[in-house]
Parts: structure tokens; sequence; C-alpha cells
């Protein structure tokens, strides 16, 4: 990721603007560390300077990520040339302009835009996208969204729908459990589970849990489709324990059968022989509409520090949520960020609370709209509410 280590470091006064990168606004350090609120071009993120001796390393900060890593290397030279400082390092050379990716959509796509009329199929993991490409190419009246973290499979598949001209695949990065949640009940057709990391050591990292399948049957139409395809006996089993948990319950299940297309990484355990299995689960109700919940704002107001005396700096986990002050960055004596983590504790989201002239907002754009962060936002409040 982009990066520069640098010596002869000096903090600059923000706000100002320099080589069309604005700096909103620096803090001091907190344990030899200090963030930088940036924005350019409509992207507003991090960056973080790290000091060591006579050594500072600047990099961006992977809880305000976007997706254009020539805009942060712009950010990162930027801020190099203002604080005055000598490169002894650096990745940070432009070389190639930032491809424009259409089929890509962030999530303000899905909650504002999204047409959610059309047939919708959603692939979670796609990996090298051969199935999800496939489904696209022969069924072009339907929408596919894809589902994936892995930032290099991603692209991949980005530039494969460029290359293809094929415009019915939107792509996405969030994880796939708050992803869900988030859209309208009864709204997709079918949803594809292809080879999911099992975590056998770490259940708890599973794509595939209770609340997943809840919310799954929730947002699946009448004869919608849920379809697990994997190499992990131990995961066929423990999908198929879950599945039959439900209070009504169609599923079949298949050993080694072949389907038309299939990843490199099935190709290959195909040639060790290894056992495939899948299960099909079909949806026979209907849910009721669900209320997505956008209001993320503060009313009340205190400066950094005195929320920090009243936020344990980890608070206990209540029904349902978490919620965890850690990192504090001041700005002034009245002013500064705190980093938070918020939701589950399977699909955690760490971001910023801004403490700014008066005033108390996210940084830098409210949390996913989920049940657990909705909580975990109302116990900020009281805990801002004590202060007022």
């Amino acid at each position: 990721m982009p990066h520069a280590l640098v010596e002869s470091f000096e903090i600059p006064k923000a706000p100002f603007v320099l080589e069309g990168v604005e700096f909103e606004f620096i803090s001091l350090p907190y344990k030899n560390c200090g963030v930088v609120g940036v924005k350019i071009d409509n992207h507003n993120f991090l960056l973080k300077y790290i000091q060591n001796e006579n050594k500072t390393l600047i990099k961006y900060d992977k809880a305000t990520r976007i997706p254009k890593l020539n805009i942060i290397k712009r950010a990162i030279n930027s801020f190099c040339n203002a604080a005055n400082s000598k490169k002894l390092h650096s990745n940070t050379v432009i070389t190639r302009k930032d491809p424009e990716y259409k089929n890509y959509k962030n999530i303000d796509f899905f909650l504002e835009e999204f047409n959610f009329d059309k047939e919708i199929w959603i692939e979670i993991g796609f990996g090298s996208g051969r199935h999800m490409l496939h489904n696209a190419k022969n069924n072009p009246s339907v929408v596919h969204i894809g589902l994936e973290i892995h930032k290099a499979s991603a692209e991949q598949v980005l530039k494969q729908c460029m290359l293809q001209n094929i415009d019915n695949v939107y792509i996405n990065d969030s994880d796939a459990r708050m992803f869900l949640e988030m859209l309208p009940a009864n709204s997709v057709s079918k949803i594809f589970i292809h080879f999911p990391v099992p975590w056998d050591k770490a259940p708890h990292r599973r794509v595939i849990s209770k609340n997943f399948i809840n919310e799954a049957v929730t947002v699946l139409k009448e004869g919608g489709r849920l379809e697990l395809r994997t190499d992990s006996k131990g995961y066929a089993d423990y999908t198929y324990s879950i599945l039959m948990d439900l209070d009504f319950c169609e599923l079949s299940a298949k050993k080694n059968h072949f389907i038309e297309v299939s990843s490199k990484y099935e190709d290959r355990w195909k040639k060790e022989e290894k056992d495939f299995y899948d299960l099909v689960f079909i949806n026979h109700k209907s849910s009721d509409e669900k209320e997505i919940i956008k209001d993320f704002s503060f009313s009340g107001y205190i400066n950094y520090e005195d929320f920090l005396k009243n936020a344990k700096e980890h608070v206990e986990p209540e029904d349902g949520f978490f919620v965890s002050a850690k990192e504090k960055y001041p700005l002034n004596a009245k002013d500064g960020l705190v980093k938070v983590t918020m939701g589950t504790f399977n699909s955690p989201q760490s971001l910023y609370l801004l403490f700014k002239d008066g005033k108390i907002s996210y940084y830098p754009k409210a949390p996913y709209p989920t049940k657990a962060n909705f909580l975990a936002h109302k116990k900020l409040e009281a805990i801002i509410g004590k202060n007022i």
C-alpha cells in the first residue's frame, strides 16, 4: 500500500490546500501517531504519520480507505511537501491513471439509487469471477451483484467486465454479512456462496451463521434460492444444521455434482480427486418489510477529552452489539478524533468520531445502517448525553 518514510518532518498547520489536495485538519501525535484529514475530488480519508526517532512513516488509514490508490499517493506526496520532509523511501510514484470502473458501486449506490424492481442474483466471495461472469453473460436481464473483499480479485473481475462490455454486474467490497442487512426484504432471487473459507479453527469468522441465514431468508423472494458449494464436509454439515433449525426448510444436498462452470481452484481440486458438496435452500415465505435506519446524527456536544473519560476503553458488549472507543487524536484543547469500533464481533466496523467546532459527526461517513451499528450509535449518544 502507498507509504513514504521521511526525515526532517515538521507538522504543518491546517487547514490549507496544496497541489489540489485539501488538508482539513492535522492532529497532534497520540503515542507517536497522528492523523491527517484529506479531501480530494469528494473523497474524504485519513493519512497517518508515525514518528520513530528521527524518521516518520506516512501512510493511509485502513479504516477510511478509498479504492483509488493514485489519490492516496497524491495526498502522501503533497503532505510530505507540506511537512518540509525529505523522502528516504516511498512507493508513491504515479505511473498510470486510476481506472474508472463503472461496474464498481459503493454502499450509497445500493441505499439511494439502485432499482430493486429487477431480478437480482448475488454472489458472495466470487474470487476469479468465472461463475458470476458466466451467469451474467447467459442471463443478461438479471442484475448480478458480486461481493468480494479481496481487492486484487475484485479488480481482476472489474477489468473483465470492462473488456467484455458486461454492464449487468455490480461489484462491491463490503462484508456480505452487513450488506444483506441493508437490502430490502423480498428483493433477491438467488444467493451463491462458492467455496467460502471454512475457518475450521475460527468458525465465528465464517460468512454463514444463524444471523446470516436469517438475513438471507429475509431478502430472498418466495421461491428464491441460497446455494452453497464447498470442498469442506465440515462446512457443509455446519450449514446444513443451521438451515434445518429454521421453522420451515426445503433443502437438497449433492456430493461430487459437477457444474457447468468452475473456478481455477475447483479445477485443481478435481485433479486431486477431492470431494465437493452442494446445498440448495429454497425459500417458501414472504418476509415483512424492514426499515433501513439511516439517521446517525448527534444532538449534543462535549469535547473529546470529556467523552473519553466517560467512555470506557472497551464498552462492555450488550445484547446484539458492542462499541469500543480506543485511540484519541487531539486537534486542540477541545477538538479531536476518537477511533471507534462498533457493530458485532463477527462483522465489526471501524471509523472515527470527529469533535470539531462544537459538533460531533462520524468520519469519513456514517456507519453502515445495520441494527447493531444503530444500537452502538445510541450507546454513544447516551455517553455524550451524560455530559451536556
